[in-house]
């Protein structure tokens, strides 16, 4: 008879270690959300002409206490009205050396030539926001114009043939903002070229 506590114990061990598993490696996951995307008007110091910022506020917890997401890249697609099919496109990228969890920013500009002939004021007529990391898809995020599978396939085939437009949209660390919101701004991986 004193045998039988002994199993019992190890029979509620046993389960509830099967049951904690899942949530173990649940835990253990990172997550990357894109909380929002907004845009606004910014000038250069020095200049009178504006800038369109994009604004990608994201949200990281990762799976490890003190850990991060290394590698992250986050891709930007947006048209703007104008232009001799209607609509310009533009795209760019930037790879993170790494994310911990937290409320990152990371920012995109088009410079005031582009915004001065396309833009009519608020934000592009189409937008898109895609976050990976080692070759998983963490995020998307796009405009109401684009909620429908066929406008999304639409522009992404749009937006891949703009070659013509390829380095106009810039990351932040590659634009005269570069030093500006310091706090909340990831480390991008210097490309070279």
């Amino acid at each position: 008879m004193a045998a039988l506590p002994n199993v019992s114990r190890l029979l509620a061990t046993a389960l509830l270690v099967i049951v904690a598993l899942p949530v173990s490696y649940a835990r253990n996951e990172d997550t990357i959300e894109v909380r929002s995307v907004s845009f606004g008007d910014l000038r250069a110091v020095g200049s009178r002409d504006s800038w369109l910022e994009c604004r990608v506020e994201l949200s990281v917890r990762t799976g490890l206490e003190g850990g991060f997401v290394s590698g992250v890249q986050v891709d930007v697609g947006m048209a703007l009205r104008g232009g001799s099919e209607g609509f310009e496109f533009f795209g760019s990228s930037v790879r993170l050396v790494g994310l911990e969890s937290g409320k990152p920013t990371v920012r995109f500009y088009l410079p005031p030539e582009v915004v001065a002939r396309f833009r009519s004021g608020g934000e592009p007529f189409a937008w898109s926001v895609d976050v990976s990391a080692g070759g998983k898809e963490f995020a998307t995020a796009v405009s109401r114009t684009l909620d429908s599978s066929d406008a999304l396939r639409g522009f992404r085939e749009r937006l891949g043939a703009a070659a013509v437009n390829v380095g106009i949209l810039r990351p932040q660390h590659r634009s005269p903002f570069a030093h500006l919101y310091p706090s909340d701004t990831p480390t991008a991986v210097l490309q070279t070229d």
